[in-house]
């Protein structure tokens, strides 16, 4: 016959630590262990577990050359740089301001492009900072025509042109002879003035100079009593009448 003795053997239970407030660090993780537990610090965390401070990824960082980068708990984030565009600051590129049409270049400047910016620069005949551009070709503020030549303005630009009666460029102008023209009547006599010229009919015409009619003098009987007026172009003759001479104007 078989006897069997029963011993009491005890049962023991492995405590979680890590359920019982255990001493890791906040940014640490606790991992239990059969009647222990280990802390190790969480990603972006240096330490022993228990001790955990945080790393400052910027100092070693894959951001892009042209972004920043900012320090966060445990992390990092990039940022691309103003005047550039990118997801997540790991790959930037450069906007063109010039193209995009955001600029506030002014409308009398041109836009350049450079890298994460742009320039605005006046165009000739303005001056300014390219966002604002002043017209400096006004003909009241700057004028180099001759002196008789208008100026007239335009957006940045200024035109010389030389006034009636004279020729050149509008920077150097001459007065025209005219009368090199012919342009008063065959009998009348041409005056050549200063960007212009006058016509006036000559002795025994009348007439605006341009045209010219002769006048017969007969009309107011310039010759002597005894003596026959003839008209002549321009100009008459006294005769005296038969059995009186003299000059016409005087007959005996």
């Amino acid at each position: 016959m078989l006897l069997y003795r029963y011993y009491n053997v005890p049962h023991y239970t492995d405590i979680n630590e890590c359920l019982q407030g255990q001493a890791c660090d906040q940014n640490a993780d606790c991992d239990n262990t059969p009647g222990s537990f280990d802390c190790s610090c969480r990603s972006g965390y240096r330490g022993d577990g228990l001790n955990c401070a945080d790393i400052d990824e910027c100092q070693n960082t894959s951001c892009h050359s042209d972004s920043f980068c900012t320090n966060t708990p445990g992390s990092f984030q990039c940022t691309c740089n103003q005047g550039y565009s990118g997801k997540d600051g790991f790959d930037c590129l450069n906007i063109d301001e010039c193209s995009a049409g955001t600029l506030d270049c002014s409308k009398f400047s041109t836009c350049t492009d450079t890298p994460g910016s742009y320039e605005c620069t006046c165009n000739p005949g303005f001056s300014g900072d390219g966002k604002t551009c002043i017209d400096t070709s006004n003909c009241t503020l700057i004028n180099f025509c001759h002196v008789d030549a208008t100026c007239r303005n335009t957006e940045g630009l200024f035109q010389c042109t030389c006034n009636p009666g004279h020729t050149g460029n509008g920077s150097a102008c001459f007065d025209i002879n005219e009368c090199l023209a012919n342009p008063c009547s065959p009998n009348g006599e041409c005056t050549n003035n200063k960007g212009s010229f006058v016509c006036k009919c000559k002795t025994g015409f009348f007439g605006n100079g341009s045209v010219c009619s002769d006048i017969n003098e007969c009309n107011s009987n310039p010759c002597h009593a005894n003596a026959q007026c003839s008209n002549t172009n321009g100009s008459f003759r006294c005769q005296c009448q038969p059995g009186y001479e003299g000059s016409g104007f005087l007959c005996t």
